[in-house]
């Protein structure tokens, strides 16, 4: 029973590392598809959807050996756990980053069409007086 449970763990976590990895990806598409996104912010998502790849990796290598005899396990099971949390925390605060490189990105944008409004104004200004 505390096997089936931990196996479920670690299926739930790989599960978890997908989605992470999932909003990476995204988050990287959405930068690249900005011609206005800073390279700074499109080199974190970057770091973050190759970190996301790795930890998806990680803990489905860590499912693997928990099919082998009870010792072994749960020993494999500990050090598979161990890293996933590690995996997990580091593509959490990668999302995070890469999240705020997309807040700031479309920030960015959002000033930049301001300007450009308040500059056609201008021009505009002149012209009607």
């Amino acid at each position: 029973k505390k096997d089936a449970d931990e196996i479920a763990a670690l299926k739930k976590q790989l599960a978890d590392m997908t989605a992470a990895k999932a909003a990476a990806d995204k988050a990287l598409a959405d930068l690249k598809a900005n011609p206005d996104s800073p390279k700074d912010a499109v080199a974190t998502a970057e770091t973050a959807a190759a970190e996301a790849q790795k930890t998806v990796e990680t803990a489905t290598a860590a499912v693997e050996p928990l099919k082998k005899p009870a010792e072994e396990k749960k020993a494999a099971a500990d050090a598979a756990k161990k890293a996933a949390d590690e995996a997990a925390a580091k593509a959490n605060e990668l999302k995070t980053k890469s999240e705020e490189a997309v807040k700031k990105a479309a920030e960015l944008k959002t000033k930049h069409e301001e300007l450009k409004a308040k500059h056609a104004e201008l021009i505009a200004k002149p012209a009607a007086g």
